[in-house]
C-alpha cells in the first residue's frame, strides 16, 4: 500500500513540474511574440512620438531614451526586465509608469520580500 501511494506521490511531482516547464516555455514564447509583433508593425515609434516634422536631433535622441538604437537582444532583454518588474510601460498622455498608477503599488508583489 506505501509503494502505490508513494508511486503516486511521484506521479504527481512530475506532472506538476512538467506543467510548470510548459508554463514556462509559453509564458518566454507569449514574450517572444509580443516583442516581435511590436516590432514588426511598420513605422518609426521614434518618429510617431516626435511627431512629423521633428528634426532628425529629436528623434535620435528619442531613439536612445527608450533604448529604440540599441540592438533587438538587448531591447528584448530590457523588454522582459521590465515585465519582471511590473513596468508594463508609460500609460498614454501620461509620464508615470503604468503599475505606479494604481494606488498603493509602488512595486510588484513578488518585489515586497
Amino acid at each position: 500500500m506505501r509503494v502505490a501511494a508513494r508511486a503516486g506521490r511521484s506521479g504527481l511531482g512530475q506532472v506538476v513540474l512538467r506543467r510548470l516547464a510548459l508554463l514556462g516555455l509559453v509564458l518566454v514564447g507569449v514574450s517572444v511574440l509580443t516583442f516581435l509583433i511590436s516590432h514588426a508593425i511598420p513605422g518609426d515609434p521614434a518618429r510617431l512620438l516626435a511627431g512629423q516634422r521633428a528634426s532628425e536631433e529629436v528623434v535620435s535622441q528619442i531613439r536612445a531614451r527608450y533604448g529604440l538604437d540599441q540592438p533587438l537582444p538587448v531591447q528584448y532583454a530590457r523588454y522582459v526586465s521590465g515585465l519582471l518588474q511590473g513596468d508594463l510601460g508609460a500609460p498614454s498622455g501620461r509620464g508615470a509608469r503604468w503599475l505606479k498608477t494604481w494606488p498603493g503599488f509602488s512595486r510588484p508583489p513578488w518585489s515586497w520580500w
